[in-house]
């Protein structure tokens, strides 16, 4: 069963808020890309994975956004020495 538009645009809060207490937000190119990811997959609801360093940072965020109701959404903030 696929997720409905309340519970992606839930679990989207919740990792934008969890970004945000780490300082990242839309001022970095990368993380205002990663929100438009999560918006597309808010409106269309299809599945979308990868991963992107972080410039600047010693991170690389890698994310799932499933499809599937079953399944959360994930991300990871990955330590990778510039």
């Amino acid at each position: 069963m696929k997720k409905n538009i309340q519970d992606r645009c839930s679990e989207v809060m919740t990792i934008r808020k969890k970004l945000e207490m780490c300082g990242l937000t839309a001022q970095n190119n990368e993380i205002k890309t990663f929100q438009n990811i999560m918006n597309q997959y808010i409106r269309d609801g299809n599945g979308i994975s990868g991963k992107f360093r972080i410039e600047n940072t010693d991170r690389i965020l890698k994310y799932i956004l499933p499809e599937k109701s079953i399944n959360q959404c994930t991300v990871s903030l990955l330590y990778r020495p510039i």
